[in-house]
């Protein structure tokens, strides 16, 4: 049987999101990750074909491994064989960090 993997459809992308961690403020309180609202950074697991424009297919401008950045409410969690990833579109992409 074969492995079943995760295939984005057009323009989506699969990101295997860096989680935040807590942290501490100088009061002593602790900040769960929950609450934070800091850009999200993520690795890229998959990239669909991207769309159709005029019956011409346009190339994604990411590639799998690229490390990126985004808004912490973008995209959709999934978990897939116990690992959690984000599944977005790419004009929820805000910068691709080189």
């Amino acid at each position: 049987m074969s492995k079943k993997k995760l295939v984005p459809l057009n323009d989506r992308i699969i990101v295997l999101e860096n989680k935040a961690e807590e942290t501490k403020t100088a009061a002593g309180i602790i900040m769960p990750a929950e609450i934070q609202d800091p850009p999200c950074t993520g690795k890229i697991h998959a990239v669909g074909p991207g769309n159709w424009y005029d019956g011409v297919r346009e190339p994604m401008d990411m590639q799998v491994g690229d490390t990126i950045l985004f808004n912490g409410m973008a995209g959709k969690e999934i978990e897939f064989e116990g690992v959690t990833y984000k599944v977005m579109r790419l004009n929820e992409v805000e910068l691709k960090i080189q």
